[in-house]
Parts: C-alpha cells; sequence; structure tokens
C-alpha cells in the first residue's frame, strides 16, 4: 500500500473538520479538540505508530493549531524534523521512502509526484 503524508494530512484534517463542526454549526470549538479527532483519524495510526510518531504529532498538531495563512510557514521545522526521520527509518515506508530519498535535499515548494500505472 502507498502512503501519501498529503493525503494523510487532508484526510485528519477533514476528519477534525467534521468532527468538530458538528453540533451549533458554529465551526470548529476548542483548537485542541480539532487536533485530537485529526491525531484518532484512523488515517494516521500507521505514522503516529511509526518510529516517526512523536515528530508527525507535533507537525500535525503544529499544522492543525496555525492560522491558515501561516499554515505553510510556521510550522517548517516540525516538518523538517519528520522528513529527517522518515528519511533515517526509510525502511519502515516502504515506497514513500523513495520519494523521500529522492527529495531529501531539494529547497523550496515540493512539486507533486504521480506514479503512473498504480
Amino acid at each position: 500500500q502507498s502512503f501519501s503524508l498529503a493525503d494523510a494530512l487532508s484526510r485528519a484534517n477533514s476528519e477534525a473538520e467534521a468532527a468538530s463542526s458538528s453540533g451549533d454549526g458554529d465551526g470548529p470549538k476548542d483548537p485542541m479538540a480539532k487536533v485530537k479527532a485529526a491525531l484518532a483519524c484512523p488515517c494516521v495510526a500507521d505514522l503516529r505508530q511509526s518510529s516517526c510518531g512523536t515528530s508527525f504529532d507535533e507537525a500535525l498538531t503544529c499544522f492543525m493549531l496555525a492560522k491558515d495563512e501561516e499554515k505553510g510557514k510556521k510550522c517548517v521545522e516540525e516538518f523538517v524534523s519528520l522528513h529527517a526521520c522518515m528519511v533515517k527509518n526509510a525502511n519502515e515506508f516502504q515506497e514513500f521512502a523513495n520519494e523521500l530519498l529522492e527529495h531529501q535535499d531539494v529547497r523550496g515548494p515540493a512539486k507533486a509526484t504521480t506514479n503512473a500505472g498504480k
């Protein structure tokens, strides 16, 4: 099974949005409740149980708590740490590891790659 960090983050965020906006319809309640809902999403369970679980939790928490205009800037250190952990423990992440290793020295915005034929 292929792993995509972007897909996992997107799914976890969607789960958190759905969980936190149910009820009065006034949008997200407590920001930490939204983070807890995202971390509870089965879509990130493998990551959370991996050697990089703590780094992932820190990166996702920072991302979820950041204001929209900060999301790409505020959590750089947390995502760099997560990336480094995933490269170090590449054997745990199979196919995704190859992509990380290929882009470990890339600076600036990452470009999406597609895996044709999968």
